[in-house]
């Protein structure tokens, strides 16, 4: 047996040689397609239809159907709650997510408020020493005291600079 002579002849391969070229937009189509998630329970849902007697008559083919609508719909609802469980949870991640970095932000200001708070007391402690220093130092040489009364002032002064408020 020699496959080349059973082969047809290329003149008659039944193209005729006027074919054009087609668009994709001929292929498509506005049906949807056939397997939408629905296939089993619509299979069944025809065998108890068409032929009853194979599912208990057709007293059990009417509960066949019932059992089945009622585990679609079951099916249906499970699948909304799951959803609207994930977007509740997915909402909730968002807002911890915010809440943790407002928390941040809070520990960054209150380490430094801290900082500041300590060296305001630091300046409210030394300029008190400073004020008795020049004092004495006052007694001999004035000059020389307006400069450490100055420097006394500046230190007590820090208590007047606003701590950051909200931002």
């Amino acid at each position: 047996m020699n496959l080349l002579d059973e082969a047809p002849s290329p003149n008659k391969n039944g193209v005729s040689g006027a074919q054009t070229q087609g668009s994709a937009t001929e292929i498509l189509s506005d049906v949807a397609p056939p397997l939408t998630g629905e296939l089993l329970p619509r299979t069944f849902m025809g065998l108890t239809s068409e032929n009853p007697t194979n599912f208990g008559g057709v007293d059990g083919a009417r509960v066949l159907n019932a059992m089945i609508n009622d585990l679609t719909f079951e099916r249906d609802e499970a699948k909304n709650l799951a959803t609207e469980t994930q977007s509740k949870l997915d909402k909730s991640q968002r807002e911890l997510h915010d809440e943790r970095i407002k928390n941040v932000r809070f520990e960054e200001r209150l380490g430094g408020a801290f900082k500041l708070g300590i060296a305001q007391r630091l300046c409210t402690f030394l300029s008190p020493i400073l004020f008795s220093v020049g004092i004495d130092v006052f007694k001999n040489s004035p000059s020389s005291a307006y400069i450490i009364f100055g420097i006394a002032t500046l230190l007590l002064s820090t208590n007047m600079i606003p701590s950051r408020g909200k931002s």
